[in-house]
């Protein structure tokens, strides 16, 4: 029991570091990006809430998390950059 709340409490706290920079948007602005990225997340958070360190070792999670968030920023960025492109042709 005490496994699952230090578990929970750590993968928690992670997400909402990493994903507080994009809270900023609102519902209506998020992309179809936002939405794969918060089932991935999802995901990797309920494996990590409900398996066993040895069945899912919460620094997988963590990385799971991290890539991404990093790999969605990328790709926003790059959406962004062709979009300028296009707009200044």
């Amino acid at each position: 029991m005490i496994e699952v709340i230090i578990r929970t409490t750590i993968i928690v706290l992670f997400t909402f570091l990493i994903l507080h920079k994009k809270a900023s948007k609102k519902a209506s602005q998020s992309t179809i990006i936002d939405l794969v990225m918060m089932i991935i997340i999802g995901l990797t958070i309920g494996n990590t809430i409900t398996r066993a360190e040895s069945e899912a070792p919460i620094i997988n999670s963590i990385i799971v998390i991290t890539i991404t968030v990093i790999i969605t920023n990328i790709v926003e960025l790059l959406i962004t950059k062709k979009k300028q492109i296009l707009t200044n042709k």
